[in-house]
């Protein structure tokens, strides 16, 4: 289900005209899922299945620190993803 809505937000991102990497775990431990640069934005996104899916150790304070640098970095589920594609849909103007 992780997979899925995280496939949909490539998508959607891609169709904004942004430029989107998903991250390999297997690298790197604690990043965002996916990072896209956009010229209206540009950010971090942590995929998850639904609203009280777990964290992994690391994926919490990494959170915490990139959004402490000013840098857009949200936490999108399925309960919360029409809201957050709402306003990316208003933020992100077509490329």
């Amino acid at each position: 289900m992780e997979k899925k809505l995280q496939s949909e937000i490539i998508k959607f991102l891609q169709s904004k005209g942004a430029y989107v990497l998903k991250n390999d775990a297997t690298y790197r431990q604690g990043v965002p899922d996916l990072a896209f640069w956009h010229p209206d934005l540009n950010g971090f996104i942590e995929v998850k299945a639904h609203e009280n899916s777990p964290f992994q150790p690391l994926q919490k304070k990494t959170l915490e620190k990139i959004e402490a640098m000013g840098i857009f970095c949200r936490v999108i589920h399925n309960e919360n993803w029409p809201e957050w594609q709402a306003k990316l849909e208003q933020w992100l103007e077509d490329y």
